[in-house]
């Protein structure tokens, strides 16, 4: 038996779909495919594989010639995009974060009061937020009605990946097999049109909260210091969102 995981929801949205007819499906994948090919017809054939690399969708579901390429999220899922500093703050001037935000997210993310991880003291969750509430507030503020700059950021996050070469997600799927809500880029777009996240006290850009992903003193141990750089961007209630989006905005 499977377990609730994304992988193994990955790999069960194979085994239920590939090679099959909408007849043989569940009610609830059957409603899915016709949503992806409203031309389907009962004697075609459907494909589903796994993307190949590291990729944003995860599966690729097939018509005939029609692709659609779908992001599975389990039902604990929260984390939705991991890059390193690197080519995340240079993606963040790109798109107009103002630069004293962007020195606030590395202090934040060290926790050390350097924008480079240099410090001596390190601080734990619940000191950084005490220690940069006045930040924090700022931060937020600044970012609540950029509309366009989280919608490229939501983007990065759950469609496209970081770099121009990686293929674009068309839904993101929230669930299991036999039971599960899924949408559009277009959709969670309009549902940023439509909401503000003011009432977030941690620093975040729309729905999208910041983490690190190791914070402390640099490591001797190459991997562990990589990591140090790395940044996490959660989605808290990514579930119950998707399920919203997915039954307020039409497709």
């Amino acid at each position: 038996m499977f377990k609730n995981n994304a992988f193994m929801t990955e790999k069960m949205f194979v085994y239920e779909l590939n090679d099959k007819h909408l007849s043989d499906l569940n009610k609830n994948l059957s409603y899915f495919v016709k949503h992806m090919f409203p031309t389907i017809k009962d004697d075609d054939i459907i494909k589903c594989e796994f993307v190949k690399g590291f990729q944003k969708p995860d599966v690729v579901v097939s018509v005939g010639e029609e692709k659609k390429y779908v992001s599975v999220k389990s039902y604990k899922a929260r984390l939705v995009h991991s890059e390193y500093l690197s080519t995340f703050i240079p993606f963040l001037q790109e798109i107009g974060m103002p630069e004293d935000d962007i020195q606030f997210l590395l202090k934040w993310h060290y926790g050390d009061d350097t924008t480079d991880g240099s410090g001596i003291d390190h601080y734990d969750y619940e000191e950084l937020r005490y220690r940069y509430r006045h930040e924090i507030k700022k931060f937020n503020f600044d970012l609540l009605e950029k509309k366009d700059l989280i919608k490229k950021l939501i983007y990065r996050c759950l469609f496209k990946g970081s770099k121009p070469e990686k293929i674009e997600a068309d839904y993101i799927y929230h669930g299991t097999v036999d039971m599960g809500y899924f949408c559009t880029k277009r959709q969670i777009f309009t549902h940023i049109d439509n909401r503000k996240w003011g009432f977030m006290n941690n620093p975040h850009i729309g729905p999208l909260q910041f983490r690190a992903h190791i914070r402390g003193k640099k490591f001797e141990d190459e991997e562990k210091e990589k990591e140090r750089h790395q940044i996490y961007l959660w989605w808290a209630n990514l579930g119950d969102d998707i399920k919203f989006i997915s039954e307020r905005y039409k497709m």
